[in-house]
């Protein structure tokens, strides 16, 4: 081969490497980066440290000042390189050892920090979870988001693997609406952080295989149980979330026994409870019509077959 043709293929064989490093740098830059793995840290003494992805987390528990608590409070505090950036406090258990914990997560892609969630026990049975979360602005001001107070608690998962990290719960409506706490089943929800306002993102299509997998769940927990009320409400909720509520609604009253309906009573008064309820302003609904009550109160599309329908 000529010298000029061997130099010829050279150029040649550069400008294809060339072309080819071009298309695979605007591939990669399509694809989003992905976050850190979650840390995590529980307060099992008096203190407990997390460093990770920039940020330094020091959990703590303060002795009361005032003589009139009696209960140690646990708090948390943020810092950004050597900077503290937050200290958020925590709420009293009225254990001795009062329980907590953070994880360190990527919840809010808007910002050029993770962020820290904040759990701390109220104590009781199984409730609650109170939930804060630590929150760089776009201004680099930190904040505290008061999530909630959680039966359950929470947890920090990516159910749509794209690198940033929901928090997912189980809706807290249904969790005595109708029957006890350990009798019913509850819809899966999921949270996201957006701009730093945290943003219901339970009916998002991209979170559907979610669902199918929480529905499967509830199914299998229910065995046995398909009749009772409080399963009943919880599972045509999940249905409904995938698309599902006719064929729910229909199934629903097909398992659905009136003898077993104990009636269920709300205030035809606006925003008052049944409790507060002066006696000439409260009905007593079927299960049926209080759960389409109850799905459409809690932003729930209501079966079309829902009879009667619900304004």
């Amino acid at each position: 081969m000529s010298a000029s043709r061997k130099r010829d293929t050279r150029n040649a064989w550069g400008d294809l490497m060339k072309a080819s490093l071009a298309v695979l740098a605007v591939l990669l830059a399509s694809v989003p980066a992905l976050a850190a793995e979650p840390q995590y840290v529980e307060l099992l003494d008096t203190t407990a440290e997390l460093s990770g992805q920039g940020l330094t987390v020091r959990l703590a528990v303060m002795n009361p000042t005032d003589p009139d608590r009696l209960y140690r409070v646990p708090y948390m505090t943020v810092s950004e390189g050597k900077q503290e950036a937050i200290e958020i406090t925590g709420v009293a258990s009225g254990f001795e050892h009062p329980g907590a914990y953070a994880w360190i997560a990527e919840f809010d892609p808007a910002n050029d920090s993770a962020e820290v969630l904040f759990s701390t026990f109220t104590g009781g049975a199984h409730c609650c979870d109170d939930i804060r979360i630590a929150d760089k602005g776009a201004d680099g001001t930190w904040r505290e988001i008061e999530f909630g107070q959680f039966d359950g608690g929470v947890q920090v998962q990516d159910p749509d693997g794209d690198g940033t990290y929901e928090i997912t719960t189980v809706d807290q409506s249904f969790l005595y609406a109708f029957d006890c706490f350990a009798c019913s089943a509850s819809p899966l929800q999921i949270w996201a952080i957006r701009d730093g306002e945290m943003v219901n993102v339970t009916f998002e299509p991209q979170y559907r295989q979610s669902h199918e997998e929480w529905l499967l769940q509830l199914e299998d927990n229910g065995t046995g149980a398909e009749t009772t009320l409080g399963f009943l409400g919880g599972w045509v909720a999940e249905r409904v979330i995938l698309g599902e509520g006719e064929a729910a609604w229909a199934d629903m009253l097909r398992l659905y026994d009136p003898a077993v309906d104990p009636g269920f009573p709300v205030c035809t008064i606006p925003g008052v409870s049944p409790y507060d309820c002066p006696e000439k302003a409260t009905v007593t609904l079927t299960f049926p019509d209080a759960l389409a009550r109850h799905l459409a109160e809690n932003g729930y599309p209501v079966p079309p077959n829902a009879t009667p329908a619900v304004g």
